[in-house]
């Protein structure tokens, strides 16, 4: 009896002993499992990461181009707006020259037309002295006046001829001006369209 019961002892503990191998296999089976699994959720975290870096890089730099860009379009606005001003201001003198010379030339055609009618209702003219029967003296004093007057006539209407091209001039300059202000608008409006793109790209980034 004492045998039997040893023997009884004895399996009772080989089956214990085994059944806690197994247990031990299986928890560390288990483990292993969690590790490899935790391992690749690390690898997987760490890609993101590098993911993300690497987004927030290339973010930062398409902010700063845009940011560039829009300073870059800053000045040119403020370029632009200077010499829009610019060339309203001298348009604006343009306009003062113009009506100037205008006057002028009004008094100076009304000054040759007086005399004019002045010389042509006296008679006076080279032929009307010639055929006076006067004095010879008397005729040649009457064409030296004649020439005086016809002397400054011709430079009246010298000066009058400058004055038109004066004139032509100031309106060829006052036409390329108001071009130019059409141009300078043109090109405004598109900076100002462009800087508007730019700010909704800054804004998206």
């Amino acid at each position: 009896r004492v045998c039997l019961g040893l023997v009884i002892g004895l399996l009772f503990g080989v089956q214990a002993s085994a059944w806690a191998q197994s247990s031990l296999g299986a928890q560390q089976a288990e483990a292993q499992k969690q590790r490899a699994e935790l391992q690749q959720r690390i690898e997987q975290l760490q890609k993101s990461i590098e993911s993300t870096r690497s987004t927030q890089k290339d973010a930062t730099e398409a902010l700063r181009d845009v940011e560039t860009r829009i300073s870059t379009t800053d000045r040119e606005l403020a370029s632009l707006q200077q010499r829009h001003q610019q060339v309203q201001a001298h348009l604006a003198d343009l306009q003062r020259q113009i009506t100037e010379q205008k006057k002028q030339q009004d008094v100076g055609q009304k000054q040759l037309a007086r005399q004019l009618q002045a010389q042509y209702a006296n008679g006076l003219s080279p032929w009307a002295a010639l055929l006076s029967g006067n004095d010879p003296q008397d005729i040649q004093r009457e064409l030296g006046y004649l020439a005086y007057i016809n002397s400054a006539q011709a430079a009246q209407v010298r000066q009058l001829q400058q004055g038109l091209e004066r004139l032509q001039q100031l309106q060829a300059a006052v036409q390329k001006n108001e071009t130019e202000l059409i141009q300078l608008a043109q090109k405004t409006e598109a900076q100002k369209q462009q800087l508007q793109e730019q700010q909704s790209e800054r804004q998206t980034v």
